[in-house]
């Protein structure tokens, strides 16, 4: 089969116009997250590179929402109230937006929120918030629905060891909160990992300018110092 030069260059024109949709992409919008190193967690990555490489990140990311209040907003087969069925595609329809602009607090806020106290999926709530939390690292509402979440979690004794391992990595990051520290060493002392517990608490010591969680960390260690080195029973701080 011959293949007419007219269709082959229309073909390079094609590939080359892509190439330069990508690095344009990466070049420019370095605190956005590149949707071609996300793989597979990009769901129809060439319509979102094309979107937001000409200026329209903003508008797309509307777009995405108003898919978000369709989805969760229309009742599923069966006796289902508003929001208190399955919604299986829920946390693809959250994770499309916050890939496309983490600093879409209203958005990510109602996506995490309809995830954990919606339809009661702790683990993805969490992990749509770490990723917004990794590019827009001192949003307050982001980290007042993470600690929210995460007593939650503690109050119900529902959380997993996998996700506290992959909380205590997240919490070890540069410039994590004192209050997320916070509450993952008290998880990891809950759990009974006490070195774990230790090792938040002393990096609040370390990085920490808040007088009340210097105290809170340096109770906590004494109290779990009592704890492993098997002394009488201490009410706990």
């Amino acid at each position: 089969m011959i293949i007419s030069f007219k269709k082959l260059g229309i073909f390079f024109f094609f590939i080359a116009g892509v190439f330069f949709i990508v690095m344009f992409n990466f070049n420019i919008n370095l605190r956005y997250p590149f949707f071609v190193l996300l793989g597979s967690n990009v769901n129809n990555p060439i319509e979102k590179i094309i979107s937001v490489s000409f200026g329209t990140r903003n508008l797309y990311s509307d777009i995405l929402y108003i898919r978000f209040l369709q989805y969760y907003g229309t009742r599923e087969d069966g006796n289902w109230e508003f929001g208190e069925g399955r919604y299986s595609l829920l946390y693809s329809y959250s994770k499309d937006i916050v890939i496309t602009d983490p600093y879409y607090t209203n958005a990510v806020i109602v996506c995490a929120s309809s995830l954990a106290f919606g339809v009661k999926r702790i683990n993805e709530a969490i992990s749509i918030l770490r990723f917004a939390l990794s590019y827009d690292k001192d949003n307050i509402k982001y980290i007042a629905l993470l600690s929210a979440i995460l007593t939650f979690e503690l109050k119900h004794n529902i959380y997993d060891l996998k996700l506290l391992d992959e909380l205590y990595v997240f919490a070890k990051m540069n410039s994590v909160p004192d209050m997320i520290r916070n509450i993952v060493g008290f998880l990891c002392k809950k759990a009974k990992r006490y070195d774990n517990a230790i090792e938040m608490y002393e990096l609040i010591l370390k990085e920490s300018r808040d007088p009340y969680y210097l105290e809170i960390a340096k109770k906590q260690i004494e109290y779990i110092n009592k704890i492993k080195n098997n002394t009488p029973r201490y009410e706990n701080p």
